[in-house]
């Protein structure tokens, strides 16, 4: 009885749906979002550096650093009225999240506080909590995201 030793497949590769071996390969991804943040941040640098500077038209700069020609346009701006001081710690990255209305200190007394509450059987639903929560930020005086 003969044996058949199947070939081995070459490394990252991947059976498709007919049997035959398929090569995996990393793509780029085209769309800005999808970019690693410290590339993205230094491909906006470079591109608004560009138009301010070098005068590069807008819309060939996005072209040219393959960004949103509206992000683009949006760090532009806020550039161009920053002041001299501003300028220097100007983040040309995204500015994702939220703003912390309480500190970490707070949070963990108010997390305390509903634990507290919970386990004398004063059942307290999410709205009654987000309730409370607005009630003292306001008398605390924070300053809170309009929503």
């Amino acid at each position: 009885m003969s044996s058949v030793i199947a070939p081995i497949p070459p490394p990252f590769s991947k059976k498709s749906r007919k049997g035959e071996s398929v090569q995996r390969i990393n793509i780029v991804p085209k769309h800005p979002s999808k970019l690693h943040h410290a590339q993205y941040e230094q491909k906006m640098r470079d591109a608004v550096e560009d138009v301010v500077k070098n005068q590069l038209p807008l819309k060939q700069a996005a072209q040219k650093y393959n960004l949103s020609k509206s992000a683009l346009h949006r760090k532009v701006q806020k550039y161009k009225n920053a002041d001299e001081v501003t300028r220097d710690s100007f983040k040309f990255g995204r500015q994702h999240g939220f703003k912390c209305v309480f500190t970490s200190e707070e949070e963990t007394l108010f997390v305390e506080y509903l634990i507290q509450v919970s386990e004398m059987c004063y059942g307290l639903t999410l709205v009654n909590i987000r309730e409370l929560a607005y009630r003292h930020a306001v008398a605390n005086g924070k300053e809170m995201p309009a929503s």
